[in-house]
């Protein structure tokens, strides 16, 4: 059963709090070098010859949690004040809500609305990136079973146990399926049904060169299909039978796969290749139905490809093998059309430097790449460092506005609604966060969300550990790790959903 928090006083009243905080460190500027001639692209018709293979075959981190002081209200005084947080949570219910039943509606003065804290843990921290949605539910991935929550109430509702550790997850969920690697030694994938609330199949990974175990690799899913990829080698497998599409052991026609990425429509996939003696990398996109290859693009000589930052439109970051961030944004493009190149510079210094799938401080739309600029110091509204979001455009790669926070804090774009980029403001000691919504034709900021001042403290020690997400026009913070804590320490959550 989830924590329903406690939060009763008026925002003009703010109970005593207890918990940690903590700034995040200001980002150090880095120097960009100039960058070659586009890369050539080329792609055979998706008609022609699939993959080799057929058949079978063998993090962002923070501190431990915080004590903090539980406020009881009755459920009396929750019914007779009305209270936002959790007035309409004890009227939803969780079994007696229909499924796909629409949710209260958003409102913009919004607060914790139901927390789940944190198992507890046999180490001492364990990755949790994995969370999934359906219209109902909301999936996290724990160390050793995938566990749902009602979005309204926060009721625990299934779970699906797995053998042994997570250590990957897909970021996405398609078709209500999500998949997960675990096991000892990582050895096993398991791809789950979200909608009918069970393990689809699971089947066993070997490395015939270390048959006690496969290295952790990344996850992505179609509607048919799903990929693996792996130091150890990578297959796609049709979901509806298990049956491998692709397979090899760590090397096919010279190539290796180090990097996999979809989306939640389905409709396209990408990976990473590296292939000859040299090395050389390479971007395909696979057919989402047969992974078939549809377009091939060959990367710049010594570039590396640090994350797939879209499948549609493709997008990549790259970096020198020098550099230590990313230093080079490309919006590739089908033929022999020259990319569309983005230099950063600073900008890259913390793009995508989470340890997760899921990569922050970047949103990337149809034609606009939003990208969180480097920190600098602040004036206002109790924070000590704040930066602007820079957009650029995906057609020429020059940017094309500067949108600045509300309060002059940091700004993290995280999910795109309707067009129009949301971005959340974190919290500070005295402020609560906020949720800002620009406009995709002319940038002009709104008031998407805003949370109250009381409760800053305990948004601020959630915020640490986790990543905003938007679904169906909730917001989140979901834990990317979570910790052991010490005898008597509350934990921190899993997952808090505001309202």
């Amino acid at each position: 059963m989830s924590q329903q928090p406690s939060y009763g006083p008026s925002p003009d009243q703010r109970p005593p709090q207890i918990w940690d905080t903590g700034l995040r460190p200001p980002r150090p500027p880095s120097e960009a070098p100039g960058f070659g001639p586009p890369p050539p692209a080329f792609g055979p018709p998706a008609d022609g010859p699939g993959l080799p293979g057929d058949g079978g075959g063998p993090p962002r981190g923070g501190g431990a949690g915080t004590r903090r002081t539980a406020l009881i209200i009755t459920l009396a005084l929750v019914l007779v004040a009305g209270l936002g947080t959790a007035g309409w949570l004890l009227m939803a219910g969780g079994e007696d809500r229909p499924e796909g039943a629409p949710l209260p509606k958003h409102r913009t003065a919004s607060r914790i609305a139901w927390e789940e804290p944190v198992p507890t843990l046999e180490d001492s921290v364990q990755p949790t990136s994995g969370t999934w949605f359906t219209d109902r539910y909301v999936a996290k991935a724990l160390p050793n079973k995938v566990v749902a929550y009602d979005l309204a109430s926060g009721d625990r509702a299934w779970t699906v146990p797995l053998d042994g550790v997570v250590c990957a997850t897909s970021t996405e969920a398609v078709a209500g399926r999500a998949a997960v690697q675990h096991g000892e030694g990582c050895r096993k994938l398991t791809v789950i049904d979200l909608e009918k609330k069970r393990e689809l199949w699971t089947d066993e990974l070997h490395d015939p060169t270390d048959p006690e175990n496969f290295m952790e690799g990344e996850l992505a899913l179609s509607e048919k299909l799903v990929v693996l990829t792996s130091g150890s080698g990578s297959a796609a497998y049709r979901i509806d039978n298990k049956k491998k599409v692709y397979r090899d052991n760590g090397y096919v026609e010279d190539c290796s796969l180090s990097a996999a990425a979809g989306e939640e429509s389905g409709k396209s996939l990408l990976v990473v290749a590296s292939c000859g003696e040299a090395g050389g990398r390479q971007v395909w996109a696979l057919d989402p139905e047969t992974a078939r290859r549809k377009n091939v693009w060959d990367v710049p000589d010594n570039l590396d490809v640090t994350n797939i930052l879209s499948t549609s439109p493709p997008v990549i970051a790259l970096q020198s093998q020098q550099a230590e961030s990313v230093e080079y944004i490309l919006r590739l493009r089908p033929g022999n059309r020259k990319p569309t190149k983005i230099s950063v510079g600073e900008k890259g210094q913390y793009l995508c430097a989470n340890d997760s799938p899921r990569c922050s401080d970047i949103v990337v739309t149809d034609d606009t790449v939003y990208l969180s600029g480097p920190t600098h110091e602040s004036y206002g509204d109790g924070a000590t460092l704040m930066n602007e979001v820079v957009a650029y455009d995906l057609g020429t790669g020059k940017s094309k506005r500067l949108l600045e926070p509300d309060n002059k804090r940091e700004l993290e774009p995280f999910a795109v609604l309707d067009g129009d980029l949301i971005a959340y403001e974190p919290p500070t000691e005295e402020k609560g966060g906020v949720l800002l919504r620009y406009d995709a034709e002319t940038g002009k900021r709104t008031v998407y969300e805003r949370h109250p001042d009381w409760s800053s403290e305990r948004e601020s020690a959630i915020e640490q550990d986790a990543v905003p997400l938007l679904h169906r026009g909730m917001f989140f913070l979901a834990a990317e790790e979570i910790y052991s804590r010490e005898e008597g320490e509350s934990p921190k959550p899993l997952i808090a959903a505001f309202r």
